[in-house]
């Protein structure tokens, strides 16, 4: 999962499942409403450290504190990768910051 600021434009990086010259199009999906968009990439693919992986800045209004799905079709109309992103104005936003949170509960249990 990627995680953008809110704003027209994001950049997103990926491992192509099919090699090709260019990136046609884009399907975002808001995940809370299921309203899908089709985005015009037009991107010539341009890998990147040692041929690793590519990078595909996708314009949209996307809003704050909202899931996508994508998917990403290159030129030959094959389905290049799905991702999803998260959009936050967090800077340091991460699901845990590395750190485990037990929960604590004051229910007893009774086993035979």
């Amino acid at each position: 999962m990627t995680v953008v600021s809110p704003g027209s434009t994001f950049t997103v990086k990926f491992i192509p499942k099919h090699e090709a010259v260019n990136l046609d199009s884009c399907v975002l999906i808001n995940k809370n409403t299921s309203v899908s968009t089709t985005l015009v990439l037009d991107t010539t693919v341009e890998y990147f450290d040692g041929d690793y992986y590519v990078e595909a800045d996708i314009t949209h209004d996307v809003a704050e504190d909202e899931f996508y799905k994508y998917k990403i079709y290159n030129d030959q109309g094959e389905l290049s990768y799905v991702g999803s992103v998260f959009v936050t104005s967090q800077t340091d936003y991460s699901i845990n910051n590395g750190e485990y949170t037990e929960n604590t509960t004051e229910n007893e249990y009774i086993t035979r």
